[in-house]
């Protein structure tokens, strides 16, 4: 049981180690994701490691084969091989979870300090090149959206910061060790403010979800459930003064909700007359072009066709200059259908809900943020087409699906 030990800890620090790189270097993720596949290797061959088989990660292993499927009848067959190459996680992280520790005791609180660690340096550059940009003349946008976030994009970032928030909490109400709210409080409302200066309005209304989710359940399980719902009451009001009162919020959804009725009102007018100039407009208008490739195309185009498919749509249309941009359809379904039709985001939509249904029957919050956070997302950018996205959810999901977090509190480690 010795070695047994020694491999559990070893193994559950690879994993650790393997995430804070894959965040903070991003170029480095094929490196130590290679690493990590030896050690896994290592372990099956020492009996440490035992198949286990899991729908979740046999479905992204699907998923993956759909794309393969894709590649073959693809108009670009080079574009559709850097296109499986850049999905290659969909299949190789599976693998390696698939084979996990016999015992099923990985340490979590080191994957959250890890994460941890990982969104503090990541933040850390952010504020320096926000510094930077605040000397070159940029002012305060310099803190704002890519000034925050110059590695990844910002809709990622607050995805790693929300997941690392909530990992906090879990360790917290866990008792693991260190996890004190001497230092997890500050890094809570850190988290929080990183969340407005990154103005994603979808990372921000997943947080306000998140908290009124954790805060309702809380109060739920101490008290009753009719005070949690007496509760919900002004959690939905404080929402809405946020939305219509804070700045940065209120521009954000009435600049949206602004450009929805304008297409509402005269939808050919809204794409051909537009000079889109804010990224809510620009993916509306893409939002809007991408369905109707995918209504002239139910089987899907190929692999990395979306590209081509919407360019000509937008040349169609007199967006020349979006058309030039080169942009993807900023929704991962949309992106999943036109490349491998109807029934890739079908297998997408039930892999993500087996995340968040599985969540939800263990308690396993970690598992069903990661899941229900991939989901939302999706709506509005393409998680899938940036190794930000895909490395990521693919490492915290794999984890997640395999190994339970414990029932009880205790005061070391899991």
């Amino acid at each position: 049981m010795k070695d047994q030990s020694t491999y559990d800890k070893n193994y559950s620090l690879a994993v650790s180690l393997t995430l804070f790189f894959c965040l903070v270097v991003p170029r480095l993720a094929g490196p130590v994701l290679l690493l990590l596949a030896v050690w896994v290797l290592l372990g099956g061959l020492n009996g440490y490691l035992k198949f286990r088989w899991n729908a979740g990660l046999l479905m992204f292993a699907l998923l993956y084969a759909f794309y393969g499927i894709g590649s073959l009848y693809s108009h670009h067959p080079e574009l559709a091989a850097e296109g499986m190459v850049q999905k290659l996680s969909l299949l190789v992280v599976p693998i390696l979870f698939s084979f996990p520790l016999k015992s099923k005791a990985f340490r979590f609180n080191w994957l959250i300090f890890s994460l941890v660690s990982a969104v503090c340096i990541l933040s850390l550059y952010g504020i320096g090149n926000g510094l930077y940009l605040y000397s070159q003349g940029a002012g305060f946008s310099g803190f704002l959206t890519v000034g925050i976030s110059p590695i990844h994009h910002p809709t990622y970032f607050m995805c790693f910061w929300i997941l690392a928030m909530v990992g906090t909490y879990v360790g917290w109400k866990r008792q693991w060790k260190y996890f004190n709210l001497k230092w997890i409080i500050p890094f809570l409302l850190i988290g929080a403010l990183f969340h407005v200066l990154s103005l994603s309005l979808a990372g921000i209304l997943y947080l306000m979800v998140v908290v009124a989710f954790l805060v309702l359940y809380e109060i739920g399980k101490k008290w009753s459930w009719k005070v949690s719902l007496g509760i919900l009451i002004p959690t939905l009001l404080i929402g809405y003064l946020a939305v219509n009162y804070v700045p940065i919020v209120r521009g954000q959804y009435q600049g949206a909700k602004k450009y929805l009725d304008e297409y509402a009102a005269a939808p050919d007018d809204f794409i051909r007359n537009r000079n889109p100039w804010t990224g809510s407009e620009e993916r509306l208008i893409l939002w809007i072009v991408s369905t109707e490739i995918l209504t002239e195309s139910p089987m899907g185009l190929g692999t990395k066709n979306y590209d081509e498919a919407i360019y000509k749509r937008l040349k169609y249309y007199g967006q020349d200059r979006m058309a030039a941009k080169h942009l993807n359809p900023h929704n991962q379904y949309l992106t999943t259908g036109i490349e491998i039709g109807v029934a890739g985001i079908i297998l997408f939509v039930v892999t993500l809900l087996y995340g968040v249904v599985l969540g939800l029957r263990r308690k396993h919050w970690l598992l069903l943020v990661a899941s229900s956070s991939l989901m939302f997302h999706c709506l509005f950018e393409a998680m899938l087409e940036r190794q930000s996205g895909i490395v990521f959810f693919c490492l915290m999901l794999g984890v997640f699906y395999m190994y339970p977090l414990m029932r009880t509190p205790k005061k070391e480690v899991e």
